[in-house]
């Protein structure tokens, strides 16, 4: 059995050292688009979990009604609020999703955002934007999706990983 430690040596040497005269910005940008009614842990864990493994600046893209709730939650994360029905992003927020997706180096898209015809929509553009988007640094496609069984057409250059199977 291999153990590795993660000890100040380990972090010092796969961490780069930040300069004195940067700010969050040079650290690069995260958006996160996640949550829903009842799954606001999710929403909450993926974007805390981009700021404490380093990444600058990390917005969290939340439908409205959630908006309030993860502004008391989060104080190191950015949010937007989005257009939502019943407490799940609804498809009249693609165009601002679109606009947030420009402005990042990252996208993570998913955590806890539900099912529903509405999320499949908004997943679906993303992906499709990202597609053709300066931003989309991934390799190669590797989909498995219950729903969202659009993934597969879209022969997108990246990985595309869920829990669900």
């Amino acid at each position: 059995m291999k153990i590795n430690v993660i000890d100040d040596k380990f972090v010092r040497s796969n961490f780069p050292k930040r300069e004195n005269n940067s700010q969050k910005g040079d650290y690069g940008k995260v958006l996160v688009i996640a949550g829903s009614a009842g799954m606001t842990g999710a929403a909450y864990l993926s974007s805390q979990t981009a700021v404490t493994t380093g990444s600058g600046l990390v917005t969290l893209a939340v439908p409205s009604s959630l908006n309030s709730a993860m502004e008391a939650k989060t104080t190191e994360v950015m949010t937007v609020p989005l257009s939502d029905r019943n407490g799940r992003i609804s498809a009249g927020a693609i165009d601002e999703i679109l606009k947030r997706v420009d402005k990042a180096d990252t996208v993570l898209i998913g955590p806890g955002l539900g099912r529903c015809d509405d999320v499949s929509e908004v997943v679906e553009s993303v992906l499709e934007y990202s597609k053709s988007s300066r931003y989309n640094r991934c390799r190669r496609n590797k989909c498995r999706s219950g729903k969202y069984e659009g993934f597969k057409q879209l022969h997108l250059p990246c990985d595309i990983y869920t829990a669900y199977g």
